[in-house]
């Protein structure tokens, strides 16, 4: 199927283009994964772990 497209860019370019922008957004999705992981460990190594309640940090300290 041949569809017409903008004069702009070769087959070989809006190829390259297209897995430059696939490139881009995997990146991105890493980088989001990488910040929520250093979220996490920061949090157990603050002694703050989501969802305790006060009694279990304090109780955790005395250890």
């Amino acid at each position: 199927m041949n569809t017409s497209r903008s004069g702009s860019y070769s087959l070989d370019e809006n190829t390259h283009l297209c897995y430059s922008t696939m490139t881009k957004i995997s990146l991105q999705t890493i980088l989001v994964a990488i910040s929520k992981l250093r979220g996490c460990v920061n949090h157990i190594k603050n002694k703050n772990p989501y969802g305790a309640f006060e009694h279990d940090i304090l109780s955790i300290d005395k250890f």
